[in-house]
């Protein structure tokens, strides 16, 4: 049997333990202590941040002010001019046959999944042409007509298609002008 390193009677282990509680009793204050001026610190620290965030909003609004009431001094006050829409480029034969050409082409490259979409878009964009007079409606709807069943749609359904966008753009846009 091994003889113990520290031998003690009950009464000096008694103090022995008494004071390593007492100790651990103040090490545990001063920690709890620590703790409490970490938080208070940490708080004062977040108010501040706050506080210095107000600061930074009211001399940017103070900036501001200042500096509108220097452009007041120096700039008078006039009404902004108020400016004419530009007039819209004028609709010819050309253009108008141009787009529809365009139109067609657009309508025999799009994918099947998104024909009667595109067809329909087509159509609604030519019809401006119509409500203008540029073209006349029974030409677009055949040319159009066309390359929707070479594209893959049904006479039917393309007719249908074309005929319902075109009178839509006119709806919207104004009856055609002699064509």
């Amino acid at each position: 049997m091994k003889e113990p390193l520290f031998t003690a009677d009950r009464s000096e282990a008694a103090f022995l333990r008494n004071w390593l509680a007492h100790d651990i009793d103040r090490a545990v204050i001063s920690v709890d202590a620590r703790i409490y001026q970490v938080r208070d610190a940490r708080r004062e620290f977040f108010a501040l941040a706050q506080i210095r965030g107000k600061i930074a909003r009211v001399r940017d609004d103070l900036i501001k002010l200042v500096a509108s009431a220097m452009l007041d001094d120096v700039l008078p006050l006039r009404p902004e001019p108020i400016r004419a829409r530009p007039e819209p480029h004028p609709v010819t034969r050309d253009s108008a046959r141009r787009a529809l050409f365009h139109a067609c082409h657009a309508v025999l490259g799009a994918p099947f999944t998104a024909l009667e979409r595109e067809v329909n878009r087509r159509a609604f964009s030519i019809g401006r042409f119509v409500a203008a007079g540029a073209v006349a409606e029974s030409e677009a709807e055949t040319f159009l007509s066309t390359a929707a069943v070479q594209a893959g749609l049904t006479p039917a359904a393309a007719s249908r298609t074309v005929r319902r966008a075109i009178a839509d753009a006119i709806k919207r846009f104004g009856a055609p002008h002699g064509g």
